[in-house]
């Protein structure tokens, strides 16, 4: 036997069991991190990563849906809630896809749900160039308003879901905020 040899290796087994450790956590930190940073989707030109977005910030302010077949009307679908969620390189007009989408929902298959329109507006603008700028034509509005659905740019989404998270505003109390909402939202 050589001397001090099996407290050596004890020693890195103990090493290797941290290391372990700390690969775990790593991990588990990496996975909060991508899921935290997914949240920024909201404001993305890919629809379905932006769906997605707008589906977990309204979950964590207690508005639950589940996403629809493409050929859906809507692309977000819950017991009492539907939202069609959009993006535009200017803001929404009446001659949007969007409000067409919003309507027909409405006249075929709405029974008594809550309609949003989520708006990604200005899509190819920083964020911080977006300040300021119209999201809804005054049109659009008027029209959205007439069929009591609540409209919203994405950073006004993005505004109320921070809110939540930073516990200015009680989820309740923000989901109250969109479902009393006809017309737009805007934070």
């Amino acid at each position: 036997m050589i001397p001090e040899l099996s407290e050596i290796q004890r020693e890195i087994e103990g090493f290797e069991e941290r290391i372990n450790e700390i690969r775990k956590k790593r991990e588990e930190a990496l996975k909060q991190y991508t899921h935290r940073e997914s949240y920024r989707d909201v404001f993305s030109i890919n629809d379905e990563l932006q769906v997605k977005a707008v589906k977990r910030m309204l979950s964590d302010i207690g508005i639950e849906s589940d996403l629809t077949k493409p050929s859906h009307v809507v692309d977000l679908l819950g017991k009492d809630v539907a939202v069609e969620v959009t993006s535009d390189s200017d803001k929404i007009t009446t001659k949007s896809d969007s409000l067409t989408q919003v309507s027909r929902f409405i006249q075929t298959e709405r029974k008594a749900e809550k309609v949003i329109l989520v708006a990604n507006t200005h899509k190819r603008l920083a964020l911080e160039q977006r300040t300021g700028k119209d999201d809804f034509s005054p049109e659009a509005k008027d029209f959205l308003e007439s069929l009591k659905v609540c409209c919203m740019s994405a950073f006004s989404l993005y505004s109320l879901w921070k809110k939540v998270q930073e516990k200015h505003i009680p989820p309740d109390k923000a989901r109250s905020l969109i479902f009393d909402c006809r017309g737009e939202l805007r934070l």
